[in-house]
């Protein structure tokens, strides 16, 4: 479910230039988050991939669009947007394919009048693929995203070429460990683990997404729970609760095991664990590829390993 990533390197890739340089950069009033999302557009355009809008009288849906080639639609977690979580995936990509990378619905800088639940999510996507002429598709669902893909290949089997699926138990989602995962965690429910209304939710929440616990100063902490996670909060507590209640999806599974698909899982993740993921994979008779020494978002962890594994089973 969930969290794609909150951080998406090159964050990650220049903490230790941000936190000794943080005095230096509220001297002259810059937040860094902003900074690094600065950065990270700037990347995306070099290489041609540009942010667009999509609106329609339910939904406004920001996406980004760049590459030639075949198409791969990029589908991010809970608590994330495109850019920070695909952002390295998209330049690699782009060299060779089409890349098409929304946020998804009450997340970055897409919103809606619609019900909070993945058809809704699924009904934007598949508008915003109407909108651009696209007939068939790759596709990688991250967390959240992930369920969102599974949807996708229920509805459309013949139209997604290959799918990979990263952290991610689609219609295996064991909802009874959930509860166990938030007891570990020592949160009330999944919903106070991905939505906060302040900044002391955020660490708590990167701790259980990464599997190296990076401390962050509270300064930048408040910066991020402002820049990141202040919008949307009733929106996304309903998409939790919906994605709860989610039936299980046997006609799912049956389309997903005529398809081309990897499930990729990172070794240490403490959302879904690993047993989750190799069961996932097993029952859609799919390839199981393990990140090592990583949590739920590999991108955090280790987004060169990450990156390779992505852009290898696309390009194959």
């Amino acid at each position: 479910m969930i969290l794609s990533t909150f951080f998406r390197p090159p964050f990650g890739g220049i903490l230790k230039l941000v936190i000794p340089l943080s005095s230096i950069l509220l001297l002259f009033s810059c937040n860094p988050v902003v900074f690094v999302k600065k950065q990270g557009e700037r990347q995306l355009k070099r290489k041609d991939v540009r942010p667009y809008t999509l609106t329609t009288n339910d939904f406004s849906m920001k996406y980004w669009k760049g590459g030639n080639g075949p198409v791969i639609v990029f589908l991010h977690g809970f608590g994330g947007d495109a850019l920070f979580t695909y952002q390295n995936e998209l330049t690699a990509l782009a060299k060779n394919h089409t890349v098409i990378a929304p946020d998804l619905l009450w997340f970055g800088e897409s919103s809606a009048s619609l019900p909070t639940t993945l058809e809704s999510q699924l009904v934007a996507v598949e508008t915003l693929l109407k909108e651009l002429n696209v007939d068939t598709f790759s596709l990688i669902g991250q967390s959240y995203g992930g369920f969102i893909a599974v949807l996708m290949a229920e509805k459309f089997p013949k139209r997604i070429d290959r799918l990979c699926i990263a952290n991610s138990p689609g219609p295996m989602f064991n909802k009874a460990l959930i509860d166990e995962v938030c007891l570990t965690h020592g949160f009330s429910s999944i919903q106070e683990a991905f939505v906060f209304d302040s900044y002391k939710g955020v660490q708590p929440l990167l701790n259980l997404a990464s599997y190296g616990n990076t401390k962050f100063p509270v300064w930048l902490l408040k910066l991020m729970y402002a820049t990141n996670f202040s919008a949307y909060k009733n929106e996304q507590r309903g998409l939790l609760k919906s994605l709860i209640a989610e039936p299980e999806r046997p006609e799912a599974i049956e389309a997903l095991k005529r398809m081309n698909v990897m499930v990729l899982w990172g070794e240490y993740d403490e959302l879904f664990y690993l047993s989750e993921g190799q069961r996932f994979a097993d029952s859609i008779n799919a390839k199981f590829t393990v990140i090592k020494d990583v949590g739920h978002a590999p991108q955090m962890d280790d987004r060169k390993a990450f990156t390779k594994v992505v852009t290898d089973f696309f390009n194959q």
